[in-house]
Formats: structure tokens, sequence, C-alpha cells
């Protein structure tokens, strides 16, 4: 039976009992939960409340939770979760609820229906709401439910009232209706008031809400721009984008408003963008267009603006969008306030451009005027900003504008209209630093008479006062005035009269107040004025001349200096002239000309005179001058006049750049004297362009191959080839082409004539002067002479230069000789064009030339002629006049500076220091036999001897002897030169194969290269760290067996020689290779043990006695001794003594470890005697070097 029935069907005592019953289980209580939590309805998910646990809840309204169903039966205004009136029977639960009585009309209809339950319920915005729940009561008549839907501000978005509920589970809904927020409230009314019984009790399960949101666009607008801009700016853009953020597409037309700020104007009345048609109108740019936009897909719009000169500060543009199906009407873009949904606004900021201040100009005849008769900001107005609305200055201090209302000539002109900043926060009081409004510069003429003036009128009679202050071009105050109080009528204010000394003064205004809250210190001003009169003044110019041209080291020239006053007064003080002297050009230290008195400082020559010039009056001052010897080529020199009361500073002389003013300048040019020779010099003997004749004799530098000065030319119109130069560097020596040897004295600028050259082949080509003062000539057949350098310049000849050089090549047309400091003659060749250049050292006494090597050739085609040494290397020139720098070390050239006249022949007296250096290092390794780090007999050594040149000079004719080591023997074939089995000596191939050892004899070597010696040239090394261009030689030996030398080693010296190197070669280090072998050594010794008698090598006794003989093996060598065998015959007339120490003990042997014992017997042990001799085989130990051994036995004397 239902609790209700039985309820009812209780009487007297026994209903009674249950509710006292009921009555204990009504004190059981929950608290509500005070914070409900909204519930959520999505598309794919409707909110559902089927009441699935137990207690409390928070959204039930006006009632009291119990937690016992009986309860809540017999009390009015309680409800429980009940799991036995689930309406779906699945173990959850239902709402109990016994109606609270609202008003006591005892289930009559309310007048107000009473609040049981409200939810919140998060929704999508714009989704068709549908609600449904399952109620049942305990009456079919007693309870019914109004259901209403709040959006989030509290209106009714939809109401319904329920049908009567009935005993069983009805369905009740409520209509379909939309959400236009993302949150609704369900609430759920009682209609009818509680019951004094439980017939109104209410049964609610399973509450549901579906929220279906239909298709539909959703328009949304952002706005951007290319701010910040500047007033009156043009290529100023507004982009707009309109999205469709819904999830059906736009159809339709689509509109945009923009409504665009006060001072922005569109570009175009109408227009097209991105397919959007636009028009104008007012300040309102309306688009519009069909874009169709998909779901998520969006549109951008850009357009044009003009910035006026008005617009100024931030200007916000506002925007909107609606249309193309989405249902919310577009709002006035007026009423936007920020970007969100269909409003977008953009805000920029415009900056009024303040132009660049301008320069004035004050002349005599025209003065400076200012009177502001156009508006726009000043370049000149300091610290205020500019603002184009005189009533935005009135309420806004800092600013200022130009105002035609207040032009103070009331022409039609403007006036600066200034409300003057607060500078330090003093409201009107005087400022501790005066503010600065205005910055004027002006251009004036120097020494002008200045005079200031302006009109000033304020708001107030006493809150405005100025400073005038007029600063130089360096910032130093010329005049400073503070005007008086400005008043509220136009006043004049003026600054005393001032000099400038200068061409141009800055002008700058000072408010001596601060600014205001209010308006009182506003600042009105117009029409500023600076007068410039210049008085009449002296004024100098200056001239200047010379008797040039000169000759470096002259004496007698002169610089003339003419002064003028070209003023119409006289000058009155001192008058000055400074001339800045050329370098090189000296003058007295103090000296007088013409009334003017000099002193020198430096370069500095500075004259004064208190003479007075008249108008139109002039003065010279001439100035004697010395030059120096080296000086040459074009010189200016400058000078310039000041004083006698000429306002015009004096100019600094090397400031001067021409002859104008109180400017003068003087050039002229200084060619050097006919040079005289030095040894640190190099010379060549010239040719004009394309020829091979030498002509004149010129110095050359060697850092630019730039020709200088001409020294000599050959006499007679001669030609010639070659040059040379006498030690003293006194005398150059040339052999013309006629065969004679020409002298000049540089001394006495004078040729003559020596020797004849007889029988030349060809051409004379080469000539040098050695350093022991003899000179050699070459001609292109090698015939070779030599001559002498002192009176009477004998020339002889010397027969015809030969080469046995291996691998050496031919003697070519082209080249010259250079000397070292030692006398030794050095000779280049070359085969015009060759891509190379071969080196030579020339033997005199012997005519024979050894190739030292070849050097790459910088210039194919080129004939490099000449050669010389000077302090910083050696030079060899072409006849296209190119130069190069040899470098021995390398084998190379290196170009120096650019071509120039060409030349035949260098000559220098410079004398480098140039010689191989040869370094022999050898050395030894045991590459087969024992192991083990000592050699022994029957080891093979390898032995490798590096042959270095550190010298600065390539060695040439190198060869290589090394004597057999004695106690070896050469392992056949093991010879190598650079790691090859042959080389060249003396020009003829040389195989280091066979069984023969080959460098018993000199044996030619050269520097390494990848391929066996066709030379014997060793190059220069500087990387002794590497072997690069060492020779390296090595060979293998044997050593002997039995060794037999002592001392025990083996010694070897190898050594190399070179062309004009040392007579007795350079030898090599000796190495030394002990060989270890063992070697014993034997002392016998005797004594008569049964007399006691002494150790000795001889001994007596009678029949008998016992002898004990002992013999001590000793290890003289250097290596251990091992497998020892010991033997003695035992002595005539004795008997060995068997058991003679013990019994069992025959024969003793003493060792460095220890003591043992043998018998004599044949028994396996190692003492054995054996046909009357005694032996042991010492197997079982090792004599180490030093070691020795005793063998000791006894026998009787018969």
């Amino acid at each position: 039976m239902p609790l209700h029935s039985l309820t009812r069907a209780l009487k007297g005592g026994l209903a009674l009992a249950l509710l006292g019953s009921f009555a204990a289980h009504a004190q059981v209580t929950a608290t509500t939960n005070t914070t409900p939590t909204p519930g959520t309805c999505t598309v794919n998910a409707p909110f559902v409340q089927s009441f699935n646990a137990s207690g409390a809840l928070a959204e039930v309204q006006n009632h009291a939770y119990r937690t016992d169903a009986g309860t809540v039966t017999n009390t009015d205004g309680t409800y429980t979760l009940w799991r036995d009136i689930d309406h779906t029977g699945n173990g959850g639960y239902g709402l109990y609820m016994n109606i609270k009585a609202f008003s006591g009309n005892s289930g009559g209809n309310l007048g107000t229906p009473g609040l049981i339950y409200e939810q919140k319920i998060n929704v999508p915005a714009g989704s068709t709401l549908a609600y449904q729940n399952w109620v049942r009561s305990h009456s079919n008549s007693d309870t019914q439910l109004r259901y209403v839907f709040r959006d989030s501000s509290g209106n009714v978005l939809q109401q319904v009232n329920g049908a009567v509920a009935t005993t069983s589970y009805t369905l009740q809904t409520v209509p379909g209706f939309t959400s236009p927020g993302s949150q609704v409230t369900l609430q759920i009314y009682t209609l009818k008031d509680g019951t004094r019984e439980d017939r109104n009790a209410l049964k609610l399960d399973d509450l549901k809400l579906t929220c279906t949101v239909p298709a539909k666009p959703t328009l949304t607008i952002t706005k951007s721009g290319n701010g910040p801009w500047t007033a009156g700016q043009s290529g100023a853009t507004y982009s707009l984008t309109v999205k469709n953020t819904g999830n059906a597409a736009t159809t339709g037309t689509v509109t945009v408003k923009d409504l665009l700020p006060t001072g922005i104007t569109a570009t175009s009345g109408s227009f097209t963008t991105g397919g959007w048609t636009c028009s104008v109108s007012g300040q309102t740019v309306t688009c519009t267009g069909t874009p169709n936009l998909a779901a998520g897909a969006s549109s951008t719009l850009t357009f044009g603006v003009n910035v006026a000169q008005s617009a100024a500060g931030s200007v916000t543009n506002r925007a909107s969008v609606g249309g193309g199906g989405d249902p919310d009407p577009q709002p006035d873009p007026a009423t936007c306030t920020a970007t969100a949904g269909q409003c977008a606004t953009y805000t920029t900021t415009v900056t009024v451009p303040t132009p660049a201040p301008v320069t004035g100009v004050c002349t005599v005849n025209s003065p400076f005027a200012q009177t502001f008769n156009a508006s726009g900001p000043l370049g000149e107005v300091q610290n205020h900003a500019y603002r184009a609305d005189a009533g935005t200055v009135t309420n806004t201090d800092g600013t200022y504008t130009l105002w035609r209302d207040i032009d103070h000539t009331g022409n039609g002109g403007h006036a600066v209209y200034m409300n003057i900043k607060s500078f330090e926060g003093k409201n009107g009081g005087t400022l501790t630093t005066p503010g600065l409004l205005y910055e004027q510069k002006i251009n004036v003429p120097a020494g002008a008479e200045l005079s200031y003036q302006n009109w000033v009128r304020s708001h107030s009679n006493t809150a405005t006062q100025l400073r005038y202050v007029f600063r130089d071009s360096g910032g130093a105050l010329l005049r400073q005035a503070d005007g008086s109080p400005v008043t509220t009528d136009y006043t004049l204010q003026t600054v005393p009269t001032f000099t400038s000394p200068g061409t141009q003064v800055t002008l700058q205004i000072y408010t001596l107040k601060d600014g205001t809250a209010a308006d009182t210190n506003v600042l009105k001003l117009d029409d500023l004025k600076l007068t410039c009169p210049v008085p009449v003044k002296p004024e100098l110019t200056i001239t200047k001349s010379n008797n040039g041209p000169w000759t470096a080291g002259q004496s007698g020239a002169v610089y003339t200096l003419t002064v003028k006053n070209t003023s119409t007064v006289p000058t009155a003080g001192t008058l000055t002239v400074r001339d800045l002297l050329p370098a090189g050009v000296s003058a007295p230290a103090s000296f007088t000309a013409n009334g003017w008195t000099c002193v020198t400082s430096g370069q500095t020559v500075t004259c004064t005179s208190s003479a007075v010039l008249a108008a139109g009056a002039s003065v010279t001052i001439p100035v004697a001058v010395t030059l120096d010897g080296g000086l040459s080529g074009t010189i200016v020199n400058k000078a310039s006049v000041g004083g006698g009361g000429d306002p015009d500073p004096i100019p600094d002389p090397g400031t001067c750049t021409t002859t104008a003013g109180q400017c003068a300048t003087s050039t002229t040019t200084v060619t050097p004297p006919t040079a005289q020779p030095t040894c640190q010099q190099v010379y060549a003997l010239t040719n004009a362009a394309g020829s091979s004749n030498g002509t004149e004799i010129r110095v050359l530098d060697v850092t630019t191959n730039a020709v200088g000065a001409l020294v000599a030319a050959l006499p007679d119109g001669g030609t010639s080839a070659t040059l040379g130069i006498s030690t003293d560097a006194r005398r150059l020596f040339t052999a013309t082409d006629d065969g004679r040897l020409r002298i000049y004295d540089s001394l006495t600028k004078a040729w003559f004539s020596g020797g004849v050259f007889s029988d030349i082949s060809g051409r004379l080509v080469r000539m040098a002067v050695t350093s022991t003062g003899i000179g050699y000539a070459m001609d292109s057949g090698a015939n070779f002479w030599r001559f002498e350098t002192a009176s009477p310049y004998a020339v002889t000849k010397l027969g015809t230069v030969t080469s046995a050089s291996s691998g050496a090549p031919s003697f070519y047309d082209n080249g010259d000789f250079f000397a070292d400091n030692a006398g030794k003659l050095y000779m280049v060749s070359a085969v015009t064009g060759a891509s190379s250049i071969d080196l030579w050292l020339i033997t005199p006494a012997s005519v024979r030339a050894e190739y030292l090597g070849r050097l790459s050739n910088p210039a194919e085609g080129s004939q490099y002629a000449g050669i010389a040494a000077s302090p910083s290397g050696i030079y060899a020139r072409d006849n296209l006049g190119r130069l190069v720098k040899i470098d021995l070390v390398g084998v190379t050239y290196t170009p120096v500076g650019t071509s120039a006249p060409g030349s035949t022949d260098l000559a220098s007296c410079f004398f480098p220091s140039y010689a191989p250096r040869l370094e022999v290092v050898k050395s030894v390794r045991k590459v087969a036999g024992t192991t083990g780090d000592k050699v022994q007999p029957g080891d093979t050594l390898e032995y490798t001897i590096v042959t270095r040149n550190s010298g600065n000079l390539p060695a040439g004719g190198v060869t290589f002897t090394d004597a057999l080591p004695a106690g070896t023997t050469y392992v056949a074939g093991s010879a190598r030169v650079n790691g090859f089995a042959s080389t060249v000596t003396g020009g003829t191939p040389t195989p280091l194969t066979g069984a023969a050892y080959p460098f018993a004899q000199p044996v030619g070597i050269c520097s390494q290269a990848a391929a066996a010696c066709t030379t014997q040239i060793l190059k220069i090394d500087t990387t002794p760290n590497a072997l690069d261009n060492e020779a390296v030689v090595t060979f293998r030996v044997t050593v002997n067996t039995p060794f037999t030398l002592n001392p025990a080693e083996v010694r070897n010296v190898a050594l190399v020689r070179y062309t004009d190197g040392p007579q007795t070669g350079v030898p090599s280090n000796e190495v030394v290779t002990p060989v270890f072998q063992s070697k014993l050594t034997v002392n016998k010794t005797v004594q008569n043990i049964t007399r006691g008698g002494p150790v000795g090598t001889t001994s007596s006794g009678t029949p008998g006695d016992v002898l004990e003989y002992c013999i001590v093996t000793k290890n003289e060598g250097g290596l251990n001794a091992s497998n020892i065998v010991f033997s003695d015959t035992v002595p005539a007339n004795t008997t060995f003594r068997v058991n003679g120490f013990a019994p069992g003990q025959d024969i003793k042997v003493t060792t460095p470890a220890s003591t043992v014992y043998y018998t004599a017997a044949a028994d396996g042990d190692a003492g054995v005697l054996s046909g009357g001799k005694v032996s042991v085989q010492g197997g079982s130990f090792v004599l180490l070097p030093g070691q020795s051994v005793t063998f000791c036995f006894r026998a009787a004397i018969q």
C-alpha cells in the first residue's frame, strides 16, 4: 500500500503512535547548498536533471530538506530525494515535495504562485529551447505547476502552466522558444497552495532541456589603420575586416558603416575596394557587398583617407556591420565604443609636424622682421605644442597657435598666441630657471650694431614677463634684457644696442613667470624686428708673390707679402701678418722688413707693425727663406692679415686656400739638385719605351719602382746594356756598344774612357763590381772579362764561362750580375718570354758557374736585364720597367709598384751577406735482428743523414760522402737519396743499386722533390721542423759476427761539400753505436786445505795433502751469459777427491744466487768426472754483466 494511503487509513492511537514516530524522524535535516551550480545544455548534449543522488538541492526554493520521506509526507514545506518514486525505476531518485502553505489557502489557487524550484542553465546563444519533465501527485486535483524561463536579465522568455498533476507520472512540456543570450533560468512555481494533509504532494523527475541552434550567419567586424599619422599627410588608410563567425553562410547584402573622426575624410566620394561598393556622406562611409561569406570566412576592405592640417591628437574611428542574414540589427556606429561583435573602433594619433627653424637674415639695408603672416606651426617656438584652434590654446597651457584676430598691425596677418607652459608648477610664480619660449637664428654682418624690438600683450597686467637674450654662434652671451610686465594692450619692448663680432646671432625669448591654471599668463607676440647697421672700419687685404721656381738647397729665395687697406678710413693700432711656410722652407728666427718686426716660430712667421696705413694705401714685406736640400715638387705658402681696427678676426693661415680678402696663397715649384750617388740606392740604366738601348743613368726607388733624378746621360750619344758602380759610389761604369769601358765621376760630373772589351760575341749584357773593388762583365756568348775600378781602368778577358752543374740549363742572353759582401759574384739569366729565370754562382778564378736553381718569372715576355742589391733586398728590372723583388728563400719573385720607363741594367754598391749554411744531422736505428734496444752482432742498422740549408742562398754542387762504418757490412741495394735509388753527380746519372756501397765516393744530393735528383742544389729551408727542402740520405749495414772491435762500438761521420763551401766540407755529428755481447774471463786459484795454506795461483804440499782448486768465471761483457760449461783436467800427480766437501758433495758451484754441490758420478746432475776431466753444465743460471760464478773441486797429492 502507498505510504499516503496508509497514512490516511490510520486512526486513533495507532495514528498518534505513527505520527510520533514520524515526528522523531523529522528532526533529521540537512543544510541546503546555497550556491546552485548552473547546468549546461549544448547542441549535442541536452541538460538533464534525473536526481540520481540523495541530499539537499540548492535549486529547491522555499522548502526545507528532510532525509525521511515519511517526515515530508506529514510536513508541508519540506522535500527529500526518494528512491522509491524514481520515474525510470533504474535505481535513481525522484524529487518528493510536500507543497508549502504559502497563503493558508489549503489547496486553493494562489494569488501569487509559489516558487519551488529554480535552475540556471548555460545554453548556446540564439538556440531554440524545448523543455519537459515528469510529475505526479497524491491527488488528481490538488497539484498544478507553472514553468517560467527567463534570460540573464530576468526577462521572461517563455511561460506555460502545466496540466493538473495526477497520481500517475505524466509528461509536461514547454513549447519551444529562442534564447538570445548564453544563459536561461528555469523557474517552477506551484499554482495551488499547500494542504493540511499531503494531497498537494509533488513528485518530480527527469527534467530535460534540449538546445537546438538554427543555422545562421553571425557577423563581426575589426578595424586597423596605418597610423600614427601626421597632420596633412597623404597615404593614410583604414582597413576593415568583416568575418562570419556563425554556422551558415551569409546571404544577400552586407552593409558596413564607418564613422570617420573629425579632420579625417575619405579620399574619394565613392569607390570600390575588395568587392565592396562604397559611398561617402558627410563623415560616414557606407560600403555594401554580397561577399557570401562561408562560416569562418572573412573579407577585408581598405580605403584611403586624408588627414587635415587641423586634425591633431587622438582620433577614433567607429564602424559597424549588419545584414547578410545575421538576425541582429546593425548598430549605429556612433554608439560603438569598443571592438566587439558588430562594432569596431580604431584609435590612432595625429601629430602636427614642426617645421625646421628658418635662419633669418639682417643686412645693413634690410632689417630682419618676423610678422607671422601665415598660420601653422613654427620651428622657432620652443617647449610648446602647436594647436590649430585658438580656443584650445586658451584652455590648454603649453600650447600655441598663430591667430589672425590678434595681429598687431591689423593688416590681415597673424600673431603668436601662446598659453605659457607650467615649467615648475608655480602657477604664475617667478621661475627659478626662466623657460625658453622662442629661439631664432639670424645672419648679420660681422661688426654690425644690432637693435631689437617686438610688440607684446597678455590677458593680465601682472602675469606675463619676458627676458630677451642674444648669443653668438658659439653660444656666448652678447646681450640680455628683461622686459617690463606685459599688459593687456600691445606695448613695444626693446633691447639696447650691441655689437655682433660674428656673422650670426641667436635670439632667445624666455618667460620669467610660470604658467597658470587659468589663462592669465597668455602671451600675444608680434612684429619682431632686428636692425643691423655697420659702422665704417678699416678693411685689410693681403696678396703674396715669390721669385720662384727654385732649386732645393738654393739661397736667395724670397716671398713678398703686400698688405693693403681697402677702406675709406685709416688703420688704428697694431697690424699683424701671419705667414705659414711650407714644410722644408725656413726663415730667420727674427728680422725686420720695411718697418715690420718679424719672429719665426716653427713654420709660422709673425710680422707686426704699428704704423698707420692710410685709406687705399699698401705696404710690402719681403721674407727671405732657405730651402731644404731634399725639397722637391710644388709648394704652397699661405698667409693672413688682421688688426689695425679691421673688425674681422685674423684667419688662421692654415685655413687659407686662395688669395681673397684677408687670405693669400703663393705657389711655386722646387726642383731637386743633381742626385749624388750613395750605396744605399739602386741605379738604373734607362731606355726609351720599346728600346733595349740604355741612354741615361737615373736613381730607382725600389719601394715604388719610381725612376727618379737623372745622374748622368751616356756620353757622345752612346748606348749600352751594362751598368756598375764603385764601392764608394763615386764612379759609375758602363760598356758602350762600341766595346769601350766608360767611367762617370759623380764629383767632377765628367765622363772618361777606360780599356776595351775585345772579341765580344753579340753584346755585353752583364756587369757588376764586387765588394773587393774588382769589376766583371759578360757578353751574350758567355765571354767573361775583368776590369779595374781605378785608373787606368784596364780590361782583361778571363775566358768563357762554363758549367758542369748537374741538370743546369744553358746561359741565356738576358740577365745580370750582383755581388755579396764576401766578394762572390752571382748571375741571373733567362730567355725572353720564358716562364723562369735561372740563378748561378760565378767563380771568376776558374771561370765556372754553379747552378743554384730556377725562379718563377712573374711576367712572361719580359727581359730581366738588370739586377742589384739594396738594404731592403735584391731587385730585378726588365726592359718594360717592371720591377720585382727576388725571394731567395722561396726562389720566387714578388712584383713591386707599377710599370715605369724601362731599363737595360741595374747597379748598386750595397753588398748583402748571402751564403748557404749547411747543417748535417746523422742518426741510426736498429731495423732487424735481435729484440730489444741493444745492438748485437748480426743486427741490421739503418743510417739517416739529413742535410739542411739554413742560410739565405741556395747551395750548388752539393755532394755527400760517408765511409762505411768499421765492423759492419753494407746491405746491398739499401742506399737512397730522398727515397730514390738514383741521383746525379757532376751531370752524370748515379745509380745507387747493387752490392757495392755507393757513398765511399762523393755522390750528388739535392732538396727533396717528387722525383730523383737531377741537380745538386740544396734550397734554402725555413721550416726546421718539417722535412721539405732538406736532402735525406739513408743506407743499411749489418753488424759483423763476431764483433772484434775494442771498444765494442760502431762509429760513423758523414761529410757534405758544396761549391765555394768550406774546403774541409761540412761534417755531420758522429754517431756512436755500442755493440753488446757477453765476455767471460777465467781466474784459477789453489789452496792447501790440509795445511791451511793461502789461496793463490800456486801451492805446495806433501803426499796425502788435500788441495782445493777454484776457477772464478766473470761476465765482463754487456750481455747476459747463459749455458756456461765448465771443465778442468784434474792436475797430474793428484787424485780427484770424492766426497771432498762432504758425503755426496764432490763439486761446489757458487753462483750470485746460491751455492750448490754436485757428485762426480754420472748420476744425472750437472757435475761429472770423466776421463780425468771435471765438468759442470751451467745451463741452470744466467750470469749478468759484472757477475761471476766459482767452480771448486778437491784433489789429494799422490
